[in-house]
């Protein structure tokens, strides 16, 4: 006879004689589920006859009983390694088989978001960038670059270095000094200050004044304004339309100071740069 679990429909060839009228309870050795077989009647024939139930030597000396020979027929193929247990021989045997509860799932670890990632990855790109661009500008220093002093570099040309006396409604005369200061720096510069200087004939200092770099006084202004208003203009901290606030390296700026009330006895003049920032 062909018994089938009723659980995992694994199916084997049971002997009709080891099953009694009232019929017994099996195990499935496959999914060790507990079931009840039945005598078949008579008139139903088995549902294939070909099958038999492969018990190991043991099961079978337990049951008293010797090996079933072999089926001429042609066998079904069932998995060799699953048999029925005949052991529960107790009608009565309270059989309860209870499914394994499967342990939770862990639970899922939250996905991290890129974006925080990309984020603070675009604002390094965007620093790097400026960086570069103010470096390339003057306004970051050189890495490495050391210290600067404001003034260093700062250099007068003395090519272009001239004095002159010229008419003022105001009082008479006055001398006006004019040059350029030359940025010879690797950075810019800004509010370059000249100090321009009166000498006798010794080259003792005899009468200075300073000025900004980037006001040039127009000749009518300096023949017509009076010492405050040449004096004002001279010190516009920014010069002419913003020339002395940013002065980039190899570039040159001119500059112009107005000495009132020279002395007797003056026989030279200079122009040093006295100050500057960097910006």
């Amino acid at each position: 006879m062909i018994v089938q679990c009723e659980r995992c429909q694994a199916r084997y060839r049971l002997d009709d004689s080891m099953v009694p009228e009232t019929g017994r309870k099996v195990r499935c050795s496959k999914c060790r589920h507990v079931f009840m077989v039945q005598k078949p009647t008579s008139s139903a024939p088995p549902e294939e006859e070909s099958l038999d139930v492969r018990l190991d030597e043991e099961e079978l000396a337990q049951m008293g009983q010797e090996e079933s020979a072999p089926s001429s027929e042609p066998q079904e193929a069932f998995e060799p390694t699953v048999k029925i247990d005949l052991s529960m021989m107790q009608e009565d045997l309270d059989y309860v088989e209870e499914e394994e509860e499967l342990p939770p799932p862990p639970p899922a670890k939250p996905r991290r978001s890129l974006r925080p990632v990309a984020f603070v990855g675009g604002v390094i790109v965007l620093l790097a960038v400026a960086a570069v661009v103010l470096w390339r500008l003057g306004i970051l220093p050189l890495p490495g670059a050391g210290t600067e002093a404001p003034t260093a570099n700062l250099i007068i040309d003395q090519d272009r270095l001239d004095g002159r006396w010229e008419k003022n409604a105001q009082v008479s005369r006055i001398f006006v000094v004019k040059g350029m200061v030359v940025n010879r720096s690797k950075r810019p510069r800004a509010f370059i200050k000249v100090e321009a200087i009166l000498m006798d004939r010794s080259g003792k200092p005899v009468r200075k004044t300073w000025a900004y770099c980037g006001n040039l006084i127009p000749l009518r202004d300096l023949r017509t304004k009076g010492k405050g208003a040449i004096e004002k203009y001279m010190k516009k901290r920014e010069g002419e339309r913003g020339s002395n606030k940013r002065v980039l390296p190899g570039a040159s700026i001119p500059f112009m100071a107005v000495f009132f009330d020279v002395p007797q006895g003056v026989e030279s003049y200079g122009a040093k740069v006295v100050g500057a920032v960097i910006p």
